[in-house]
């Protein structure tokens, strides 16, 4: 048992109560000193302050910066405390001995019993009882540190004393994975609802970057079967490095990428069904429309019917299909198979013919009416 002296300088009075307490009186602007190997003094000074110090002796001078009080309730102290449970500005203390807690009348601080390094929350309008509880039926929110990460969690309004729901907001795994309304993400970013992100200048300029030096980068879209738990329908937006930055919307089946639509980054082509467009829009199928416009690249065949255009005769033109087995001017089978056609000129070419032809029919209008003339007379 350490035997303190007790020194005081002022009036003391002494006054037994019961068997294991007394009374010491102090009057105000006097000391109380404990004295021996550990020396503290309590002083109350006489300055209007309503504060009294409760120092320890440093060698030279009392440390009276370290417990102040005063009337109104109210500790100052330099350096730490050291609680199992503490509660301040309340005297409601609700917790259990699951958790250690420092208590505020609407929140708390709670830290592991045996591993506090490893646990660490802070909650408002809850107490900790075997689990979160409401303190009163206002909402609730929280932050929670431990092993698994950190997680930031809020809970609507409920009943005073019932379980808390905790709603992850924002989580973030010890292995850096981040959760937005997803307790436990398993990839960089998880979010569980819908994004909006607001470009602050161009749009070209800011939004969603996606940077990889080498092969595919870009977005997976894929829905979850909520029957199987597994992601279908593989869909991929983005671009591919090794081939200068084109960019492609895929399906992708079985390690292979289809190119369902792609843009070359050199040429600016266009593909649909190709990763290969060699024109401004490469179709590789089938196209569906109900009106195709084309612009004239070439003019068109009206200069058929000047009185200065010469009209080849039926006989120069049956000479050279004879010969080429295809219309003058008009690509042979396996030219238009080689190199495809043009719309715009096949088009004007085709109406050059039928204007020909028109001319022929004319002719031969002329000529039949002649003859008709003749067996009449």
């Amino acid at each position: 048992m350490k035997i303190y002296k007790i020194l005081v300088t002022g009036i003391i009075a002494l006054g037994s109560l019961n068997a294991y307490s007394q009374d010491v009186t102090v009057p105000i602007n006097s000391n109380l000193i404990l004295d021996g190997t550990n020396r503290w003094i309590f002083h109350t000074p006489d300055n209007g302050s309503q504060i009294a110090y409760f120092a320890p002796w440093l060698g030279s001078d009392w440390g009276w910066d370290r417990f102040q009080f005063n009337y109104g309730g109210n500790l100052q102290m330099a350096g730490r405390l050291k609680a199992n449970g503490l509660s301040i500005g309340s005297n409601d203390y609700l917790g259990s001995g699951d958790l250690n807690a420092i208590e505020f009348p609407a929140a708390e601080i709670l830290y592991a019993t045996t591993n506090p390094q490893n646990q660490f929350y802070i909650s408002t309008n809850t107490y900790y009882n075997g689990g979160f509880k409401y303190r009163n039926s206002a909402p609730a929110s929280g932050i929670g540190m431990d092993g698994g990460g950190i997680n930031i969690w809020t809970a609507p309004a409920g009943s005073a004393n019932s379980a808390t729901p905790l709603n992850s907001q924002l989580s973030i795994t010890n292995d850096g994975k981040v959760g937005v309304g997803v307790p436990a993400p398993d990839s960089k970013l998880n979010v569980g609802g819908n994004v909006k992100i607001f470009a602050a200048s161009e749009a070209w300029a800011e939004g969603i970057t996606i940077v990889r030096s080498a092969g595919w980068g870009g977005m997976r879209i894929t829905r979850n079967n909520p029957a199987s738990g597994n992601f279908e329908g593989n869909w991929a937006i983005g671009y591919n490095a090794n081939t200068g930055n084109d960019y492609s919307i895929s399906t992708y089946n079985a390690g292979q990428y289809d190119g369902v639509f792609h843009i070359s980054n050199t040429t600016r082509n266009v593909g649909i069904g190709t990763t290969i467009p060699d024109e401004k829009l490469t179709v590789n199928g089938r196209i569906h429309a109900t009106e195709v416009k084309v612009t004239a690249t070439v003019p068109g065949p009206d200069y058929v019917f000047e009185e200065s255009y010469v009209l080849p005769s039926l006989e120069e033109v049956k000479s050279y299909i004879d010969e080429n087995k295809h219309l003058p001017e008009v690509p042979s089978a396996k030219e238009m198979e080689k190199n495809g056609i043009n719309l715009g000129e096949m088009n004007m070419l085709l109406l050059k013919k039928m204007e020909e032809m028109t001319l022929y029919l004319i002719e031969q209008e002329k000529r039949i009416k002649v003859l008709e003339e003749k067996l009449k007379n």
